[in-house]
């Protein structure tokens, strides 16, 4: 049986959706005094994520009511690819200090990093509904909502709240914590990716050069990668990826950010047939984000077509601990087990996956294979006749029938 290239369904409209936006740590960049929590702050620019987990948590044991501590302890974990002990401490943050923007943002880009989207979006929504920092709440919700498919209402709230920046003077006090060109040039650089994916390629454009103008970083180039993915333009989009990674700081590089510009570049290979720059793409992403299934899902798809069968039940193991009923991966690992003879637990496979899409008549061929196969007959015999009933001109269902009751 044949490895399933259909992409997942989330997939099929964009190659890639999602912006984190650049660098939100407390501290001061130049330090004045090599207090724990400055220092914390500048091991995470450095790179240095395990001694910066160690700074920040000395800043916490001499300020436990200080949420800074824990913001960049969060960070740290998060860049160590520690998601779990991250979203404890941006909880703890929030328990101290409940209005703060860059928090909330930086919880909600975790949350989403680790799937958990119905949880960030709500967190986008309690925020948005009460905060002081109106800017940064319309931000962090349409990010919230464009994660989830919510590509229209996410583009009214950036607009209104890049209309709202553009007239704001500096030094308004009506930011908390988060520099007007950042949250601007955040803002654009996911107003692209929105319009890109609604098929607005010269106005994302546009939000793309305006996000450039104000802060050429990582996320602006993520940003400027997806909208070429998402116009057919995939050497393009691996490129501009490369070359911003090249770039980038080591924290750039280890952030959801770092993470997401990777897994476009991966899928971006992968659709341009490059399968070991695929491969490799997925297994760096995989270092800094082991939550992502259908990045599971795609190496498993790779190694099982360079003939490394054993490392693609294992990617598509990994992929449904993640999301257990995901289809594509059931769907493919039961191919494999069609394979090597596993007939009990390629039905397995494909019973869970048929409770997911009943109406799929790939898969119930592919039960009645097993079951034929394994000398259960009767059950072939239904799947047959179901498949039948709807195709009555399926070529390789009539063949299989002939060979059930020749048995």
């Amino acid at each position: 049986m044949a490895i399933s290239s259909r992409f997942p369904t989330h997939s099929r409209r964009t190659i890639l959706a999602g912006l984190v936006p650049s660098l939100l740590l407390a501290g001061c960049a130049t330090l004045l005094e090599p207090t724990p929590l400055n220092k914390s702050a500048n091991l995470i620019r450095e790179g240095q994520f395990s001694q910066a987990v160690e700074s920040a948590s000395l800043a916490i044991a001499a300020d436990p009511k200080s949420a800074l501590g824990y913001v960049n302890r969060a960070l740290a974990y998060q860049s160590l690819n520690q998601y779990d002990l991250a979203a404890q401490d941006y909880q703890q943050a929030l328990r101290l200090a409940p209005d703060s923007g860059v928090t909330h943002l930086n919880y909600v880009h975790l949350l989403l990093a680790m799937r958990r989207t119905e949880e960030a979006q709500n967190l986008a929504r309690r925020y948005y509904s009460g905060a002081r920092d109106e800017q940064t709440a319309s931000i962090t919700l349409a990010t919230a909502l464009e994660a989830t498919g919510n590509d229209r209402e996410a583009k009214r709230l950036c607009w209104r709240a890049l209309e709202r920046l553009e007239g704001m003077s500096p030094g308004t006090g009506e930011l908390q914590f988060v520099k007007k060109s950042d949250l601007l040039a955040s803002g654009y650089a996911l107003l692209a990716i929105i319009e890109s994916k609604l098929g607005d390629h010269d106005a994302a454009a546009r939000s793309v050069e305006r996000a450039r103008a104000l802060q050429p970083g990582l996320a602006v180039q993520h940003a400027r990668a997806t909208m070429f993915a998402n116009r057919g333009d995939c050497g393009a989009a691996t490129r501009v990826v490369a070359a911003a990674l090249s770039e980038a700081t080591s924290y750039e590089r280890h952030s959801p950010t770092g993470a997401k510009a990777k897994f476009l570049q991966a899928n971006c290979f992968l659709r341009l047939g490059e399968l070991e720059q695929a491969r490799r793409a997925y297994e760096e992403f995989l270092e800094v984000n082991r939550y992502e299934p259908e990045a599971y899902v795609n190496l498993g798809r790779i190694h099982a077509e360079q003939g490394r069968y054993s490392e693609a039940i294992d990617a598509y193991d990994s992929a449904l601990r993640i999301q257990p009923r995901l289809v594509l991966a059931l769907e493919n690992r039961a191919a494999l087990r069609l394979r090597d003879g596993s007939y009990a637990e390629a039905v397995k496979d494909l019973d869970a996956a048929l409770a997911v899409e009943p109406n799929n008549l790939g898969l119930r061929y592919k039960r009645a294979y097993a079951n034929c196969a394994r000398g259960e007959l009767d059950q072939a015999a239904r799947d047959i006749q179901t498949i039948l009933r709807q195709q009555p001109q399926h070529a390789e269902a009539r063949v299989l029938q002939d060979r059930c009751v020749s048995e």
